[in-house]
């Protein structure tokens, strides 16, 4: 648990942990894959990966 002093600090606290989950953490239920390589990977699916949009603070 962390304590933020602001919403702003919260918002980017939280981006970043939530892009290091989604695109550096390998899963056990996605064969040690991450999130990001699983969902990317899909037929029809383009775009940025969501972990490398920058936060806004």
């Amino acid at each position: 648990m962390r304590a933020y002093d602001t919403g702003s600090a919260a918002r980017a606290g939280i981006g970043a942990w939530l892009a290091a989950y989604n695109s550096q953490r390998p899963h056990q239920g996605l064969a040690y894959q991450t999130p990001d390589e699983v969902y990317f990977r899909r037929p029809g699916r383009t775009g940025l990966a969501p972990s490398t949009l920058a936060v806004a603070a």
